[in-house]
């Protein structure tokens, strides 16, 4: 077994070069696109199966199946401007965020550790460089930010499914939508 299967979470450093995406996200943002996120993280700007990140979900899938160890299909992408003040309370995900690639794009300030607790109850932070990635049970595993003193930053959020599990139905999000 690997160190994902083990722990149910695996950092990654520099798993891609991030800022042409970043840079994306930024403008979109900039121009006003992308939806609010009240329900999870006020003052935050989403975009959910924007067609760039779903391309790089789809580009990354071989690659994250090789880094867990897992057969996966892919469920949806999902950005998320963060800006000062923003906090993700802790929560674990839906059944379409089986398995999350949370990969950093880049930020302004400071890092902004993002939190997982993982099996045997121990609260672990990992302080994400752009480029760098933490692929996570989020169905599983709880994991939050606290609130956010260091900057704006980007992220996106990678999500799959078993192609074995419990939710393989969830493929492309449409079982729960």
């Amino acid at each position: 077994m690997n160190e994902f299967q083990n722990n149910g979470y695996l950092f990654v450093p520099s798993l891609i070069d991030t800022l042409a995406y970043d840079c994306f996200l930024k403008k979109l943002a900039a121009y006003g696109k992308g939806n609010s996120d009240e329900k999870q993280v006020t003052g935050s700007v989403v975009f959910y199966k924007e067609g760039l990140f779903e391309k790089l979900l789809e580009h990354l899938l071989p690659q994250i199946e090789v880094l867990t160890g897992v057969d996966l299909f892919k469920a949806y992408s999902y950005a998320r401007r963060y800006e000062m003040g923003n906090e993700l309370k802790p929560h674990i995900d839906r059944e379409s965020c089986e398995i999350t690639v949370s990969l950093a794009l880049g930020f302004e300030g400071e890092i902004w550790p993002l939190w997982v607790e993982d099996r045997m109850k121990k609260h672990h932070s990992f302080l994400l460089q752009a480029g760098d990635a933490l692929i996570f049970r989020g169905k599983e595993l709880l994991h939050w930010r606290e609130i956010n003193r260091y900057g704006p930053c980007s992220q996106v959020f990678l999500h799959y499914v078993d192609r074995h599990g419990l939710y393989a139905n969830f493929r492309d999000d449409h079982a729960s939508n």
